[in-house]
């Protein structure tokens, strides 16, 4: 699995890309980002539910299939029929693969004729995955978790205190520990107080940001992560009911987004569903695929009543 070592040796290569691109920004190459990766790749593989020999690794059946687009199967002496990662060459009449080649320390190499000598399960037409699909969410939810963490720091500077020593500065550091700890009582020297009304002498403490509500950009943020998640949702089959417009939700938009929702990923399963009526076929197997919430389950897809307003109608 080549997008399995995407995140391997980010900090190595933030520091390579630094000394020629300073100030690039990285949407993948961070541990957000890899963190929303497997959290998509999960999600992404959850809408199916698959019903395998007892003696495959279901995890490394899904992930190579998700991630390499395709898995072979193949007959073995020692472990059977069993899935396997490997590469695609030759063509047939149609232009697509001929053979499955793959390569394990356990079992050794081969170079199998597809149909004839092995079978596979492959996710889309064009035998890719969608590590591509998962990476651009990952990476945009990436800059908006960070940006939300951002906020939240630069929505608390508010105020700056002017010192005329080091122990004064220090004074201030624990005052405002204090205060922000939830102390109902903070005691500091009188020296500290500020002498406005003294032109000779500056105040000790001024506003920075008075206007902080309107710089709190939180709620927007986390609102435009949910939407790229329910995004992502919508691409891979998973149902969701356009939260965003909350009680102005109308049924004839839910069913809208159902049919949006599950047309790539029923396209997905009927391939699916072919290749395993083949594998079955040629190794008598008894391998199934299916939704792991159908479509037209209207508690999968409605897990809220829906709201009609008479505005709405």
């Amino acid at each position: 699995m080549r997008e399995k070592t995407l995140f391997d040796y980010y900090e190595i290569s933030n520091i390579l890309g630094s000394v020629s691109v300073p100030g690039a920004v990285h949407l993948q190459n961070n541990k957000t980002a890899a963190f929303f990766y497997r959290y998509l790749l999960e999600k992404a593989i959850s809408v199916f539910k698959w019903k395998l020999p007892d003696h495959w690794n279901e995890d490394y059946f899904t992930y190579v299939l998700y991630l390499a687009g395709f898995v072979g199967v193949i007959s073995t002496d020692q472990f059977g029929v069993i899935p396997q990662w490997g590469t695609l060459a030759g063509y047939n009449v149609f232009y697509a693969p001929a053979r499955f080649l793959y390569s394990n320390p356990l079992i050794g190499s081969g170079d199998l004729l597809i149909h004839e000598d092995c079978e596979l399960f492959k996710l889309q037409g064009d035998y890719l995955g969608i590590a591509d699909l998962i990476g651009y969410y990952s990476g945009q939810m990436a800059a908006l978790a960070e940006a939300v963490t951002m906020n939240a720091t630069n929505s608390k500077l508010s105020k700056i205190f002017w010192a005329a020593d080091q122990a004064s500065a220090e004074s201030f550091k624990k005052m405002f520990d204090k205060i922000n700890n939830g102390d109902p009582a903070v005691i500091i020297d009188k020296t500290l107080k500020s002498k406005s009304e003294d032109a000779k002498h500056p105040l000790t403490w001024e506003w920075f940001n008075e206007n902080l509500k309107e710089n709190y950009l939180i709620s927007d943020m986390l609102s435009d992560l949910r939407k790229l998640e329910n995004d992502f949702c919508t691409a891979v089959g998973i149902p969701n009911a356009n939260t965003d417009k909350r009680e102005r939700l109308i049924t004839d938009e839910v069913n809208a987004n159902n049919v949006e929702t599950s047309t790539r990923a029923a396209r997905w399963l009927e391939r699916l569903q072919d290749c395993a009526q083949r594998v079955n076929k040629m190794y008598s197997l008894d391998i199934t695929v299916d939704w792991r919430y159908k479509p037209d389950d209207k508690q999968s897809f409605n897990p809220r009543p829906v709201q009609v307003r008479s505005s709405d109608i």
